[in-house]
Parts: structure tokens; C-alpha cells; sequence
């Protein structure tokens, strides 16, 4: 998560906080404020892995366990669910993130490759991303992604 982000999440229990942005060599302190343990139709979350923010006050979580990424927003002290996006080509999603046009970037733990889902919860396409040595595909344990929507894979 980067200094733009107005939320962290903790992946175990999803716990939130609210803070503003850091600054270099300023101390940020967070408070847990909730915590999450299931969506609005109260399914729970299960092996939630992946943390995202998507700038303002949304972010999102790879729900591995169930095959889904869910979308949360936080208004004062309160995170509501906002959607939840399940794609059969993204099975086991293990890290999510939103980029700036609010769309879906997965990354699928099975297949170890990332997937864009649209704005409409349809599968969008792969990202590929080549290996070091020009062998194939790499295979990807981790991405980032910056303000401009580049994406950084590990």
C-alpha cells in the first residue's frame, strides 16, 4: 500500500484504519476501527489474502478460500460491502488492487498469472509479463501498481 492510500488493511481479520496520508519521515499511526469477517450477504470471508486500495475511501480483498475479490468502502468509521466480483478465470485470487479507472487487477494463485475485470464484473484479459530470460510467461507471486496504472510484477 502506498503513502496515496487513505486506509491500511490487515489481511488477518481485515482489520481497518483510517489515516491520512504519510509523509516522508513522518510517523503514521494507525487504530483499529473494525473488523471484517463477511460480506453483505453475510458470507464470510475465507483465506482473505490480498489487500488493495483503490484510492478515496475503497479498497479491496482477494477472498482466495471462495474464489472472489470483495469490494469494500469506509465512510467515518463504518466499511460497507460494495461488490463482489467472481471470475472463473481467476479461481484463487491471492492479491487485488484497483487501478485508476476503478477496474479489477487479480492476481490468480493457481494459474500465477494477472487478470483485469472491467468496471461491469466481466473478465477483461491477462497482463502478460514475460520471464527474465524470455522462456515463457514468469510466474508471479505478487504486483503493485502506480498512480499511472504500470504494472510491477514479482
Amino acid at each position: 500500500m502506498t503513502s496515496r492510500c487513505r486506509l491500511a488493511a490487515v489481511a488477518l481479520g481485515c482489520a481497518i484504519a483510517l489515516a491520512r496520508p504519510a509523509r516522508s519521515a513522518e510517523v503514521l499511526k494507525l487504530r483499529s476501527t473494525a473488523t471484517l469477517y463477511a460480506d453483505e450477504q453475510g458470507v464470510s470471508l475465507s483465506v482473505p489474502q490480498g489487500v488493495g486500495c483503490g484510492g478515496g475511501a475503497t479498497f479491496v480483498v482477494a477472498d482466495s478460500g471462495r474464489g472472489r475479490v470483495v469490494r469494500f468502502e469506509v465512510s467515518g468509521a463504518l466499511a460497507q460491502t460494495k461488490g463482489v466480483v467472481a471470475v472463473p478465470e481467476l479461481p484463487y485470487p491471492i492479491r487485488a488492487d484497483v487501478d485508476a479507472k476503478g477496474n479489477l487487477v487479480v492476481l490468480d494463485g493457481k494459474s500465477h498469472r494477472i487478470g483485469r475485470v472491467g468496471l461491469d464484473g466481466k473478465f477483461a484479459g491477462w497482463i502478460d509479463v514475460p520471464a527474465a530470460d524470455g522462456s515463457g510467461a514468469a510466474v508471479l507471486r505478487s504486483f503493485a501498481l502506480d498512480p499511472a496504472g504500470r504494472v510491477y510484477a514479482l
